[in-house]
């Protein structure tokens, strides 16, 4: 990817709806943190937005939110992931300011989701060379589960370019 993206995204606004996620959030706001240091450490010039949707929340979501200052929250009762993660779009790009929309890319991913230090910056870098959208995948937490049913999942699962799975957790 070289030194910098050269300008081509300034802005990135990520949106990560979430519904009593307590347990996991903090994983993945964790994940987020690393994912948005290392897109600093590569283009310090690119403005990083992030915005959890707290859809319906009856935990402490919120207050985990709030204890990171670089995130965003914005309380929905849209009980819907889709209409939640629009929500949060468009939250995002109205703290982001209203950014150029030629320089701007989305990234979504769930609250019970890790996503890769590289997560953004590789996103990036296929956005600077052409690429609309990127579809990844998404693989389970194998810690604590029965082996059998990971198996299972993994029976069930082609995890190569073009698998037909599309899940918001990774978009």
């Amino acid at each position: 990817m070289g030194d910098s993206l050269g300008g081509c995204v300034r802005d990135v606004l990520v949106v990560v709806p979430a519904r009593n996620e307590e347990d996991l959030l903090p994983a993945c706001l964790d994940s987020l943190e690393a994912a948005r240091s290392a897109l600093a450490r590569t283009d310090p010039q690119v403005r990083v937005t992030a915005v959890v949707v707290l859809d319906r929340c009856t935990d402490a979501s919120a207050e985990l939110v709030e204890a990171r200052s670089w995130v965003h929250a914005v309380r929905s009762d849209a009980g819907r992931v889709g209409a939640a993660r629009r929500l949060g779009v468009q939250q995002a790009i109205a703290l982001a300011g209203g950014p150029d929309p030629v320089a701007t890319w989305i990234a979504s991913t769930d609250a019970d989701s890790v996503v890769p230090p590289h997560w953004l910056s590789r996103q990036l870098e296929l956005a600077c060379a052409g690429t609309d959208l990127v579809l990844g995948t998404v693989v389970p937490d194998v810690r604590g589960v029965d082996p059998e049913l990971i198996d299972a999942w993994h029976a069930r699962h082609r995890l190569t370019d073009g698998h037909p799975y599309v899940h918001g957790a990774n978009l």
